[in-house]
């Protein structure tokens, strides 16, 4: 495989207003000429899309070379080039006084940015893998296509935490960016302690590796899955700590940084422990949710990102708060999803985890509320993976016991406490009214 290099494509996005110029962590690189005071000022600007890969020869910028940089600004992208000093080339960001801008929309133009900084941070490490083994370097394809698509909810969750604080800055997005790497390895191991086939619409990891090394072992998959994990798993955080964030800041984030990933181990050792014990309880499956999935997706990106840019404990507590609560609503959807959802618009079959006999917040649930017709019933087909052709008797089962009524009503309870900590919080009226944006958004999904 020859090396990759980022491009963006040719797709333009209308005029959006341009708001003033403002120094971004990285340098300050923004002359008077450069910025725009009237945030009514309207650009026509080229996009930043999704890059397409190539295969050609590294692109080492050099004196005089002019790379691209990103102006993000509550939802609007900006392509231009900045020189720095001694001829190299930088990427800025810049936008205006927190009190001028409009509100606060990460669409899917930071989504775009976000996989574009993923991208070319793993481009870079093409070469690194490629002098240490010619045969590694496939790595580096498989894990620019595994990246590719998803939520990008804890980006997203961590670059608002930092917005609670500070202005726009492109090293704090790629520091939130570097979060997509760590789930990256999350999913390549899950998948394989599940056995899962398919992941966003099409076959999972190991399912791909297994399929293009055909004829080697068929725990080949399995292994190769494993390592690239880990690979993503380091690569997650030297991206982090060389994002362009000063020392300061990512020292304020590391106690958060080392409990997250924690967490996310702890979380995945009940998720496995628990699925074998026949007695686990609504709440030990509420505590592997907020473990595994609630701290991991929403509440540790918010305190990273506001760790970053210099929030004090109260805010710490605050965005706890919001993010233990709507963390374990997405959890508790996703588990919903997984019995009632259309695995077409999901792109995944439903009733895995019904049939790996995972003790799931619904599963939990029912088997509490059931009677003991229903439970007897309940048990007797959990965990029976060859025979999927009760996972429609199954279904009903669970539907039965009322169980996803009852799991409704707790995420309205938890929309309700989130809302409430936003209220109390000591954030910007624009970030506040995002993150009831994405708390809704996350809610109320279908996929």
């Amino acid at each position: 495989m020859s090396a990759l290099v980022v491009r963006a494509g040719p797709e333009a996005v209308p005029p959006v207003p341009t708001p003033q110029c403002r120094n971004s962590d990285a340098e300050s690189l923004c002359d008077g000429a450069d910025r725009q005071r009237d945030i009514g000022f309207r650009l026509a600007h080229q996009a930043s899309p999704l890059p397409s890969v190539e295969r050609r020869r590294p692109l080492r910028p050099g004196p005089g070379r002019v790379e691209p940089f990103l102006h993000w600004s509550y939802g609007a992208v900006r392509v231009g080039s900045v020189p720095t000093r001694e001829g190299r080339m930088s990427n800025v960001a810049a936008s205006g006084s927190a009190e001028r801008l409009r509100p606060v929309r990460v669409d899917d133009a930071f989504r775009e940015q976000v996989h574009r900084a993923i991208v070319t941070f793993l481009a870079e490490r093409e070469g690194e893998l490629r002098a240490a083994a010619p045969d590694a370097a496939e790595l580096i394809e498989l894990a620019v296509d595994f990246v590719q698509g998803g939520k990008k909810l804890r980006s997203t969750f961590a670059y608002l935490g930092w917005l609670t604080r500070r202005p726009d800055s492109l090293p704090a997005l790629r520091a939130a960016a570097s979060l997509e790497l760590l789930h990256a390895f999350a999913l390549m191991q899950d998948d394989v302690m599940d056995r899962s086939t398919t992941r966003r619409g099409r076959p999972c990891l190991h399912e791909t590796v297994q399929h293009r090394h055909h004829g080697i072992d068929q725990r080949f998959g399995e292994s190769a899955a494993t390592v690239l994990g880990d690979l993503c798993l380091i690569w997650s955080e030297q991206m982090l700590r060389t994002s362009g964030l000063d020392e300061a800041a990512l020292r304020r984030a590391n106690d958060c940084y080392d409990a997250m990933r924690q967490e996310l181990a702890v979380g995945q050792y009940l998720d496995l422990l628990y699925t074998h014990r026949e007695n686990a309880t609504r709440t030990d499956a509420l505590r592997t949710a907020l473990l595994k999935s609630a701290r991991y997706t929403v509440t540790r990106p918010l305190q990273l990102g506001a760790r970053l840019a210099g929030g004090d404990d109260q805010l710490h507590r605050d965005l706890a708060a919001y993010g233990d609560a709507i963390g374990q609503a997405i959890q508790i959807r996703d588990d919903i999803l997984g019995v009632t959802g259309d695995p077409v618009v999901m792109g995944k079959p439903t009733g895995d985890d019904l049939r790996a006999g995972k003790r799931t917040t619904v599963v939990a649930t029912a088997l509490e509320l059931a009677d003991p017709v229903q439970e007897r019933t309940l048990r007797t087909m959990l965990g029976d993976r060859a025979a999927a052709q009760h996972s429609a008797a199954l279904v009903d089962a669970l539907l039965e016991t009322g169980a996803i009524e009852h799991l409704e009503q707790v995420i309205s309870e938890q929309l309700t406490r989130a809302e409430a900590s936003l209220q109390a919080a000591d954030i910007t009226p624009e970030v506040a009214t995002e993150l009831r944006r994405m708390a809704r958004r996350c809610a109320d999904r279908v996929s």
